[in-house]
């Protein structure tokens, strides 16, 4: 089942489970953790953003690449961008309890 079909049933209401990326406010339909095989844990990824390091790249150049990571895994990037601008769901876990991040 390609992107559009799924969400053509989605939209329709002639879907009962889904998977597909964050949609939120889609009428009749609630967002769920991906069920895991034992209860209560859930390491199920569709999609998602992966960045990492090069290995082969020059020693002066690590450290700042450390930084770069580290920037885009903080809580800030994570609320300001993913949550905020991207309506996306994160699995920083923290910034489901901050009454501002889940405002958005």
């Amino acid at each position: 089942m390609d992107e559009n079909y799924a969400i053509m049933y989605m939209i329709s209401g002639n879907s009962v489970f889904s998977s597909y990326f964050d949609i939120i406010g889609l009428p009749g339909y609630t967002m769920s953790e991906m069920p895991g095989e034992i209860k209560g844990i859930h390491g199920s990824c569709l999609t998602g953003y992966n960045i990492g390091i090069a290995k082969f790249i020059p020693e002066k150049n690590l450290e700042a690449s450390i930084e770069v990571v580290k920037y885009f895994a903080s809580a800030y990037v994570q609320k300001n961008f993913f949550v905020k601008i991207f309506n996306c769901y994160t699995a920083m876990k923290s910034l489901y309890v901050d009454k501002k991040s889940v405002q958005y």
